[in-house]
């Protein structure tokens, strides 16, 4: 069975890819990813929550000019992938 931080994990590379953010450095274990999607840098972290849980935060920076609504993107491609 896939544990819950894997599902997640898988969720927020595949909303990552979906928003055509570039991926350029990401951790598994720490639960960090950073990438890239023109002028905006994007990161991403998966934690384990003492109750089982697991949280995700996606942050966005840099020129959104171009995105501007690229976060609630991020956060709709995510939860989609979950089945929510």
């Amino acid at each position: 069975a896939v544990d819950k931080y894997d599902r997640a994990w898988s969720a927020v590379l595949g909303a990552l890819a979906d928003e055509q953010v570039m991926i350029l450095q990401q951790d598994p274990v720490a639960g960090s990813v950073r990438g890239s999607l023109g002028d905006a840098t994007v990161t991403a972290n998966v934690a384990r929550q003492a109750d089982g849980s697991v949280r995700v935060e996606f942050g966005v920076s840099g020129n959104l000019a171009a995105h501007p609504n690229l976060k609630e993107g991020l956060a709709g491609s995510y939860n989609r992938r979950m089945g929510r």
